[in-house]
């Protein structure tokens, strides 16, 4: 196995927020980020890409809980130390994700990283 599959981060998002459209597979951006609708000049990649992320970390850590190769390639963030947003009264924190992927020459071609393959 080269990476985790679709179905195994689909069945880390919210329901029908992944299905399959004839001979694609749809990802639903107001399901995954729980939104009531979201719209192209919506200023909210970051939430999705963290969110995504938080599902491929669930499914790779499912993976590694009964499969070898064992997979280090989405591992959860690392988060920073919580600060008052200006001119709010929330709190935030920094959350860096590092995403470890073989990538050849022919970037068609991009596979997870085994553990096994990185010293891991």
């Amino acid at each position: 196995m080269a990476d985790l599959s679709f179905e195994a981060i689909r069945t880390k998002l919210p329901a029908n927020a992944m299905v399959v459209n004839g001979n694609d597979v749809t990802i639903s951006l107001r399901l995954v980020m729980g939104e009531a609708n979201v719209a192209l000049t919506d200023q909210k990649v970051g939430e999705f890409v963290s969110k995504f992320l938080d599902a491929c970390s669930a499914a790779q850590n499912d993976w590694n809980a009964i499969n070898s190769p064992k997979f280090r390639s989405y591992n959860a963030p690392s988060a920073g130390t919580p600060f008052l947003r200006a001119g709010t009264t929330q709190y935030a924190a920094s959350f860096t994700y590092t995403t470890t992927v073989d990538i050849p020459l022919n970037r068609d071609q991009v596979d997870a990283v085994e553990a096994s393959a990185v010293g891991f």
